[in-house]
């Protein structure tokens, strides 16, 4: 309830910010709604479509309209206050992984493109307001998996195109556009699905900030197609140790490897790359972990996200 509460109060202020930059007429309406919160309702949604109507209206009339960045400053401070509000929910939602198993099984065809998708993500997946869109299938089997569903045959999901994704997400315009959000894609494995993401980006609106959450565990031409779209990557290393990798994932690592160092063979990409370094339970020690960190240290990775898995309780 407090982060669905948190969300709504952020894309509360955005609206005002929007409304101010322009000087349209706009007061939110008293939210009386008690109980959980999703973070929007059809009140919220009603008001963003009217400040679209209006931001339009002063286009088509030949004045400017200010939307990109004017909650820029907001976002930076939600992404600290989300953060601390979370951490709880981090343990379980994120950081807290199920032992799957052998259950988790790779898809029977990357051809089909089927997706999740959760909107309005503050400071999680990528910067600003985010969508995430989920690909099902993934390269690797991993022991413990942050998002099994996307990996089971049963999983939630639906089969879509990049031209009605783009429109689904497209109600989230002004909200990337003032935050510098976009849409970030995870899954499973998204590199796998560099395609659908080509075809989507090349339609979408040039300023939406594109985020990738991978394992990097892909042949090199899903990157090379994709290297012209995305903004950031958010890379999952598991672990540099090669029998550690191999226990964990099924499979070896050199690829990995080899798709980062190229990666960072481009300028300015050690800055746009994020890469997350687990604690995993009976499969690395600190020790391990370390050697990680020194080992992309050295390749010049400026941000590194060590975090530890957690086994979930069953009830």
């Amino acid at each position: 309830m407090k982060h669905g509460k948190h969300i709504c109060n952020a894309l509360k202020q955005v609206r005002l910010d929007i409304a101010r930059a322009n000087g349209i007429e706009y007061q939110p309406r008293e939210c009386h709604h008690e109980g959980d919160c999703a973070g929007t309702c059809p009140a919220c949604e009603s008001e963003m479509r009217y400040l679209e109507r209006e931001v339009a209206r002063r286009r088509s009339n030949g004045r400017a309209a200010l939307v990109a960045g004017v909650s820029m400053g907001l976002m930076s401070f939600t992404a600290t206050s989300c953060n601390q509000l979370n951490k709880a929910d981090n343990d379980v939602l994120q950081g807290e992984v199920e032992l799957v198993g052998d259950s988790c099984a790779t898809s029977d065809s990357i051809g089909d493109v089927r997706i999740q998708s959760g909107r309005h993500r503050l400071a999680v997946d990528g910067q600003g307001v985010t969508t995430l869109v989920a690909f099902h299938g993934c390269t690797l089997h991993c022991r413990y998996c942050l998002n099994a569903q996307c990996l089971r045959p049963d999983g939630f999901s639906r089969t879509i195109t990049p031209v009605e994704l783009l429109d689904e997400v497209m109600i989230d315009n002004l909200y990337f556009l003032a935050t510098g959000g976009g849409i970030t894609f995870g899954g499973g494995e998204p590199a796998i699905r560099s395609d659908f993401i080509d075809a989507f980006c090349s339609m979408a609106p040039p300023e939406w900030h594109i985020t990738m959450e991978t394992a990097l565990n892909v042949e090199r031409h899903h990157l090379e197609c994709l290297l012209p779209h995305v903004h950031q990557y958010i890379i999952d290393i598991k672990d540099v140790n090669p029998g550690v990798y191999r226990r964990y994932t099924g499979y070896d690592n050199q690829r990995v490897l080899d798709n980062l160092q190229w990666l960072l063979s481009h300028d300015g990409m050690a800055e746009r790359i994020v890469v997350r370094v687990p604690h995993i339970p009976d499969y690395n020690t600190d020790a391990d972990v370390n050697r990680s960190r020194e080992y992309l240290d050295a390749l010049g990775i400026c941000h590194i996200d060590e975090f530890t898995y957690r086994r979930m309780e069953r009830g």
